[in-house]
């Protein structure tokens, strides 16, 4: 105990030394965003001088100790945002979405733990309905699961879901589900070029 006491008592000084002696101020900020996310050491990261180096930094550390306070070291609203979205994907937890005070941004947190979860019920609660139909279209495509393109609202959305697991599997019967026959005929033909090309780099 008593050793592994001073290894990692001993750790951040060393850090410190060897990044504090980099003469450019690119490399030594990069020297301490490195050991930060190695140490998960948040101190680290105020030692960074260049904006956009600190604020991956707390991220870095925000999203692998999946602590959401860490988030409120970085000043910047766009970077806390992404920050805030890095926990919330890492802890699968949709509701820290609501941290974030822009809606479009909260949107695409939604998305993101819904995708992460593949867990298509969460798109329900996206605000935008282009970007609703989006996060159900991509969990759909992602599992291949030609049934959950008929949780689509927007028939152009509901139309490329189709069309890209029909590809996706190089199954023609999932053509079938279009009623509007030049769509079911071009679905055909993509799926054969799909075989086609599958075909010849066997």
């Amino acid at each position: 105990m008593i050793l592994i006491f001073l290894l990692t008592g001993c750790t951040q000084p060393e850090t410190k030394i060897v990044c504090e002696k980099m003469d450019d101020s690119i490399s030594r900020d990069e020297c301490f965003l490195d050991k930060a996310a190695l140490e998960l050491n948040l101190s680290l990261c105020e030692k960074i001088q260049y904006e956009a180096y600190r604020s991956a930094c707390i991220q870095n550390i925000a999203k692998n100790t999946r602590d959401l306070t860490v988030c409120d070291g970085i000043k910047e609203i766009n970077n806390r945002n992404n920050c805030i979205i890095a926990v919330a994907k890492q802890q699968g937890s949709h509701s820290i979405c609501e941290s974030i005070n822009e809606t479009d941004k909260i949107d695409d947190c939604i998305s993101i733990t819904a995708f992460s979860q593949k867990n298509i019920s969460t798109c329900a609660l996206i605000e935008n309905s282009i970007k609703k139909d989006g996060c159900r279209m991509q969990i759909a495509i992602e599992q291949k699961n030609h049934l959950l393109c008929d949780r689509i609202e927007k028939k152009t959305i509901w139309d490329e879901c189709i069309l890209d697991i029909a590809v996706e599997t190089k199954n023609p019967t999932v053509c079938d589900k279009f009623t509007i026959q030049y769509k079911k005929t071009d679905c055909y033909a993509a799926v054969e070029r799909a075989v086609g090309l599958n075909e010849s780099s066997a």
